[in-house]
């Protein structure tokens, strides 16, 4: 079975498309990634935060190209993978089936925040460890010092 036909058997088929061609759909998520529903100009895309902020880092959002900030005639869409998931549910674009609910409700969650949370406090206590040795090292190299001037004095 091909990655796509996995993710079409996950999903559900679309009941109707609007869209001549093929469906692309997003690396990350791999939902459809349908015409814009605002501007109805240009296919959406999808996007991962990659900013060192510690709340939003690794979330896919996704977001009509012609919403570009201090643009005139800016396309408003943007939505984060989950109400994105939800609209496209709600317009019937593509099927869920309750089974493949239940199994996502029961599995653990991998939240993205945590894991930055988690890889920050760990860079932090290796910067500090860095820090630590420097000054051992430091203060070895002076006591040397001290010690050959007394021999040599």
């Amino acid at each position: 079975m091909s990655a796509m036909s996995a993710r079409s058997d996950h999903w559900g088929a679309a009941s109707s498309s609007s869209q001549a061609g093929p469906v692309l759909v997003g690396e990350e998520t791999g939902l459809p990634l349908i015409q814009c529903t605002d501007c109805k100009r240009e296919r959406v895309v999808e996007n991962m935060v990659k900013t060192r902020e510690k709340v939003n880092y690794g979330r896919v959002y996704i977001k009509c190209p012609r919403n570009i900030p201090g643009m005139l005639g800016r396309c408003p869409f943007y939505r984060w993978q989950k109400a994105y998931l939800a609209e496209l549910v709600e317009k019937q674009l593509i099927v869920i089936h309750p089974a493949v609910l239940e199994v996502e409700d029961d599995a653990p969650r991998n939240d993205a925040g945590a894991a930055i949370v988690e890889r920050n406090s760990l860079d932090e206590k290796v910067d500090k460890l860095i820090r630590i040795l420097q000054l051992l090292v430091v203060m070895i190299v002076a006591m040397f010092a001290v010690g050959v001037m007394y021999v040599f004095k």
